[in-house]
Order: C-alpha cells, then structure tokens, then sequence
C-alpha cells in the first residue's frame, strides 16, 4: 500500500469511527428499499467532502434517494481509497450500486495491441469488477479540423470494442467545446454520424449543451438510440448559470417525452451549484421523481 492509498484508506476508516455506531442510521435492507428508483448521480457533485469521508458522504447521498453512482477521474488504481470491487460493496450496504465511471485518455495508437490500450483494458475489467457498466470518456482534445475530427471517430471507436470485449460499453460526455463549428460542421454531430453506434454511445450533459446553445431535445430526435446515458443538468441561460434541476431554461417535459426514442438507460444527476451541495442534489432528486422513468 503506497503513501497516497494509506493517506485515504486512513480517512474513510476516520471518517467511520468519528460516526460510532450511527454510521448507518438505517439498516442495509431499510435503505435499499428507500432507493427504489432509478436516479444516480455523479459523485463528483461531491467530490470535496467525499474525498474527505467517503462513507459519511456516500450515506447522505442514499438518504436523499439516490439509487446508483458513477465514479470520476478513474484510473484504474482506486477510487477514494478503495478498489471498485470494494466500493461496490460499500454501496451495496447502502441500497446503491455502481453504474459505471468517467475516465479516459487522448488519442491512441490504431493497433489496439498496442501496450498504450493496456490502459482501457484495465480501466475496463476494473468497472466490471465493481458491477459497472459503463467507461465514459470524460473529455477529449479540441478537434481542429476535420482530419482531427476523424481521428477522433477512429479512436472511440476502437475504445468502444476494447471495452466490450472486456464486457462493458464505452460513452462519450459532452461539455461545451463539442457544440463549436469545425470546417462547416458542429463536432457533436460529426461525433455521432462517423461511430459505430453500436460501440460508441454518448452521454448527453443538458446543462453543458444548453449553454452552447445546442438544443438537447432536437438531438434526441435527430439521433435516435444514440443516448443510454443523460448527464441531467440545468442551465439558467438569461443569468449564464448552472442552477438546480426545474430552475434553469431546460424543458423536461420535452426530454422525457422522447426518453424511448432516446434509449435512455442510465439517468445521472450532476450537480455543480449552490452554497450546500447536499440541498442543492437533493432538490435534484426530488424534481425527478415526478417523471415516470424515474420509478422501477
């Protein structure tokens, strides 16, 4: 165990003694009962103090009713002190499972053997071992031109058959930069016309995508099947803001009218706003419930 791993394995074991018996206020099965739904959220809406108590910051978030996580900025070593395998038994005593993490890297080589893809592998076969289902790259470099476009599509899609053959699929999430034209064509679209949607599949963040300007419930009409997974922010355009879910100029009504069509799979709450991030992800939690995909 290196310096870092004792550094966080000794916080989490802190952050459960400094809360004695009360750790679990509700027994494993009481509160899996409690998330009986299909919520997750990000976790790095709460990446600060989770990373300082992880279990105290995991309970809050089952308590609120979210029924799933998804990992960040995994590197295939351990996620705040844990391997995924551990973490999902962590969860699993808390009503929640894994869905999957974000991840990632630039552009690799195209001979898939190459040992640069042990990267995704490992990456991949971690996922599954935690119960995900899904390695979503987070980010990726700025497309210039329409030669940098294609390598781009060349790469998810050899990312998309690695991990499916380590037994997991492969998303792409969006910020703002995908929006931005590119020798006469929006890069998002180029993105979904030029992968194989059978192996790349995209993550759509609302709130990113709205504030480009983009138009979240054309793309899911446009694109039909391309987004298993929704990254569900808001986004207050008149006040240039990311503000709570119902708060901001997104209409979604219109977004879960089309959730079939979409192929939504996994719906996952990010939360980036608001002085007391818990109340601000609860009030997340609470605006989605009214949606009926939302309840098993």
């Amino acid at each position: 165990m290196n310096r870092r791993d004792f550094i966080m394995k000794s916080v989490a074991l802190a952050a459960l003694g400094g809360m004695g018996q009360n750790v679990f206020s509700f027994p494993a099965e009481s509160m899996a009962k409690r998330n009986k739904g299909r919520v997750g959220i990000q976790l790095y809406s709460v990446k600060d103090t989770l990373e300082k108590a992880p279990l105290e910051s995991l309970k809050k978030l089952s308590g609120i009713g979210y029924s799933s996580v998804e990992a960040y900025g995994y590197q295939g070593d351990k996620f705040v002190g844990y391997t995924l395998k551990e973490f999902s038994n962590v969860l699993k005593d808390l009503g929640m499972t894994l869905s999957g993490s974000h991840t990632g890297t630039g552009i690799l080589p195209e001979n898939t053997n190459d040992p640069k893809w042990d990267f995704w592998k490992k990456v991949s076969t971690e996922i599954k071992s935690g119960g995900g289902k899904w390695a979503v790259q987070a980010s990726f470099p700025g497309a210039k031109s329409l030669d940098d476009l294609k390598k781009l599509t060349d790469h998810f899609n050899r990312c998309g058959e690695v991990c499916k053959k380590q037994g997991v699929k492969f998303g792409v999430h969006n910020h703002n930069q995908e929006f931005r034209v590119v020798d006469g064509i929006v890069i998002y679209d180029y993105l979904l016309q030029n992968t194989d949607s059978s192996l790349v599949h995209f993550q759509l963040d609302t709130g990113h995508a709205t504030e480009a300007g983009a138009n979240c419930v054309e793309y899911l009409q446009k694109y039909p099947g391309r987004f298993p997974l929704w990254h569900i922010t808001d986004y207050n355009v008149p006040n240039k803001k990311v503000i709570e879910l119902g708060r901001g100029s997104l209409d979604f009504d219109q977004l879960f009218a089309l959730e079939k069509q979409a192929g939504l799979e996994v719906l996952t709450v990010e939360q980036e706003s608001g002085q007391d991030r818990y109340e601000s992800c609860r009030i997340d939690f609470d605006f989605l419930k009214k949606y009926k995909w939302t309840k098993l």
